[in-house]
């Protein structure tokens, strides 16, 4: 990690360096602090002051991560648990809550279903942190689909949202 000038007369800083390999910085988390994962699901928390890198916690089964978001009250982790269809080539995954302070892990979301090439992906928390905003997205040659989701934190309950297209404004 490092941390780059726009003053070309200014060297650029490394702060922190890993041997994880694939390492991915997926948020801040407030004074210098961030979140970031390694290919085989691990979480650590990565401090630009002290220069320390600390593991959060571990997904054992090595799930396909996608998207991340961090609550507004700096609480808690939410994140999507991705896997692979079985021969139909659909796909889904979980949505999970990871609870900063308790270091608790909560599936909210249990295995779903989604359809051909799809996974999870969260896009981020709402109304006071009441709601996750997640997308059902998938691809394949060049092409995505999918749909938009509400998510209760406090039910889980799974609600599709779609967009209202006026069909005189259609062409």
């Amino acid at each position: 990690l490092y941390q780059y000038s726009l003053d070309s007369n200014i060297e650029d800083e490394e702060i922190l360096s890993t041997k994880e390999k694939f390492f991915d910085v997926l948020a801040p988390m407030g004074d210098y602090k961030y979140l970031a994962s390694s290919a085989d699901g691990k979480f650590f928390v990565l401090d630009a002051n002290t220069k320390k890198i600390d593991l959060l916690f571990e997904l054992a089964d090595d799930p396909m991560l996608r998207g991340v978001a961090i609550s507004e009250d700096k609480e808690w982790l939410a994140y999507a648990r991705n896997y692979e269809g079985s021969g139909t080539g659909k796909s889904g995954g979980s949505i999970w809550l990871y609870n900063f302070e308790t270091k608790e892990q909560k599936e909210l979301v249990k295995k779903t279903e989604l359809g051909l090439y799809q996974g999870f992906s969260i896009l981020g928390w709402r109304d006071n942190d009441s709601e996750l905003i997640v997308g059902g997205l998938g691809g394949d040659a060049g092409a995505t689909w999918g749909d938009i989701y509400q998510v209760s934190v406090e039910t889980g309950a799974l609600v599709k949202v779609s967009a209202v297209i006026e069909k005189n404004k259609m062409q």
